[in-house]
C-alpha cells in the first residue's frame, strides 16, 4: 500500500524538476539540484527498502503508510515553494539581464577576500589538529574521528573553505588558471577533504566535492548541464555513502580492508540496514512525536541560534539551564527529548544514537503539523536566492551554490543542522564581500 505513494512521491518531485528547468532552462535552479537529491531519499531508497521488505520489518502498514503520507505531503509544498515565480520571473530575466562588469581591482579584491576567509577555516583547523590534538595521527588514529574542538567557533570555520574556493574562482573566471590558484584552493579546502578521507566524514567530503565542481563551472563562465549536474551529484553521493559503510576501516593505522562492492549492495539489494536509516529514523522521530505532542514551537531555534553560540567556556550549563539537557545525552537514552520507552511505545522501535532524520521532520518536531507550512517556505527561500541569483551574480552567486552545496544535510540532519552550518559559511562571506569586496558595477 505504501509503494504507490512512494512513486506518487517521485513523481511529484520529477514534475517539479521538469516544471522549473523547462521555464528557466537553469540546472542550477534550486528545484534541480535539490530534486535529484530528493528523489534518491524520498523516493527511490523507500521503494528499495519496502521492495525488498526493510520497511515492512520496521513499521506496521498502518504507521507506515502514515508516514509516507506526511513525507509526500511535506514534500510536495517544499517543491511548490522551490518553483513559485520560476515562470514569470524566467521571462522577465529573458528580455533583460545585467551583464556583471569586473574591474582588475575588482578580481584582485574578491581574489585577497576568498583567501583570507579561507585561510581563516585553515588555521583555525590547523589549530585544532595540532595544537588541540596533537597532529595528524593522534587524531585520525580511531575510526569516524575529529567531531569535536574546545571552540564551536574554531570547529564550524571549516565551512568557510566552500565560499572561498568559489571566490577565488570568481575572481579568476574567462582568465587562465593557474598553478597556485589550485594549489591554493587544495589547500582551503582541506579542513573538508582531509577529514573525509581520514576520517569517513560523508557530509564535508559530499560539500567539498560540489564546492569544486561548481567553482570549475564559475571560472568557465557556464553553467552545467542536467547530466553534468547529475554527474557531479551522483558521484559525490556515492563517495558519502561508500566512506559511511566503510567507516570503520578507514583510519591511519587501519588495514583499509574497504569493500567497493558494498555500495551496490546498499543501493539496489538493501543490504547494511541498521536503525539509524534515514526513513527509519525519521519516521520513528514523526510517529514518537505525534503520539506524545511535545513540539518545541521554536525553542530548539532559538537555542541553536542564540544559546548554542554563546561559548562553554563563559556559560557552562547552557543546554542544562534551557531546558535542552537532552542535547547532552549519551547513547541508548532516546532521542529528540523522547526516552527509549516512548520511542517503543510510538514507533515499535528505539533509536539509534545520531540517527539522521529529515527536514520536513525536523519542523515536525518544532511545529506539529504546522510543518507543512515551514516546508513551502523552505522551498520559497531557495527559490528567492535563485532569483537573487539570477539579478545579480557575484555575492548572490556564491551564496546560491554555497547553500547548494550543503544541501545534503537538509534530508539527512535536518533544517536546524542545515541552517546552523549555512551560518557558519554565508554570514562571514556576506560580511567580508560587503565590506572588502564591494558590489561591481552594472549595466543593463
Amino acid at each position: 500500500m505504501a509503494i504507490p505513494f512512494l512513486v506518487l512521491t517521485g513523481a511529484v518531485i520529477v514534475g517539479a524538476m521538469a516544471y522549473a528547468y523547462s521555464r528557466s532552462r537553469d540546472s542550477t535552479h534550486p528545484m534541480v539540484f535539490f530534486g535529484l537529491l530528493l528523489l534518491y531519499v524520498y523516493a527511490f531508497r523507500p521503494v528499495t527498502l519496502a521492495y525488498y521488505g526493510v520497511l515492512q520489518e520496521w513499521f506496521s502498514a498502518d504507521r507506515l503508510l502514515h508516514v509516507v503520507l506526511f513525507r509526500l505531503a511535506s514534500v510536495s509544498l517544499f517543491c511548490l515553494g522551490c518553483i513559485y515565480g520560476v515562470s514569470r520571473y524566467s521571462r522577465q530575466m529573458s528580455r533583460q539581464r545585467p551583464v556583471l562588469r569586473v574591474s582588475p581591482g575588482f578580481r584582485g579584491r574578491a581574489y585577497m577576500a576568498g583567501a583570507i576567509l579561507g585561510m581563516l577555516g585553515m588555521l583555525s583547523f590547523l589549530y585544532v589538529l595540532f595544537i588541540e590534538r596533537g597532529g595528524l595521527t593522534e587524531t585520525f588514529s580511531s575510526p569516524y574521528a575529529f567531531k569535536m574542538a574546545s571552540s564551536g567557533y574554531l570547529f564550524e570555520s571549516r565551512w568557510l573553505g566552500g565560499p572561498a574556493v568559489l571566490m577565488l574562482a570568481f575572481a579568476r573566471r574567462g582568465q587562465r588558471l593557474r598553478i597556485q590558484d589550485i594549489v591554493l584552493a587544495i589547500c582551503l579546502l582541506s579542513p573538508l577533504w582531509l577529514p573525509g578521507v581520514l576520517g569517513a566524514k560523508r557530509g564535508p567530503s559530499f560539500y567539498a566535492l560540489c564546492v569544486v565542481a561548481f567553482a570549475y563551472f564559475v571560472w568557465r563562465e557556464r553553467r552545467p548541464t542536467i547530466l553534468q549536474l547529475a554527474g557531479v551529484l551522483g558521484a559525490a553521493g556515492v563517495v558519502a555513502i561508500f566512506l559511511v559503510l566503510n567507516r570503520s576501516d578507514i583510519y591511519i593505522g587501519s588495514s583499509f580492508h574497504l569493500d567497493f562492492s558494498s555500495v551496490f549492495g546498499y543501493l539496489f539489494k538493501a543490504e547494511n540496514i541498521a536503525r539509524d536509516e534515514e526513513f527509519i529514523s525519521s519516521g520513528g522521530a514523526f510517529l514518537t512525536a505525534e503520539r506524545f505532542g511535545r513540539y518545541g514551537w521554536g525553542a530548539l531555534w532559538v537555542v541553536m541560534f542564540v544559546i548554542r553560540p554563546i561559548p562553554r567556556q563563559i556559560w557552562p550549563t547552557k543546554y542544562e539551564d534551557c531546558g535542552f539537557d537532552w542535547l547532552l545525552q549519551p547513547p541508548g537514552q532516546g532521542m529528540f527529548g523522547y526516552s527509549n520507552v516512548e520511542w517503543m511505545e510510538a514507533a515499535g522501535f528505539q533509536p539509534a544514537y545520531g540517527c539522521a532524520y529529515g527536514f520536513e521532520t525536523d519542523f515536525f518536531l518544532e511545529f506539529s503539523w504546522g510543518s507543512l507550512i515551514f516546508c513551502y517556505l523552505l522551498g520559497l527561500l531557495f527559490a528567492w536566492m535563485w532569483k537573487r541569483e539570477r539579478a545579480g551574480g557575484g555575492l548572490a552567486q556564491i551564496v546560491l551554490i554555497t547553500s547548494l552545496a550543503l544541501a545534503v544535510y537538509l534530508p539527512t540532519q535536518g533544517a536546524v543542522q542545515y541552517f546552523f552550518f549555512w551560518s557558519a559559511a554565508i554570514i562571514p562571506t556576506v560580511i567580508m564581500w560587503r565590506f572588502f569586496v564591494q558590489p561591481p558595477s552594472r549595466a543593463g
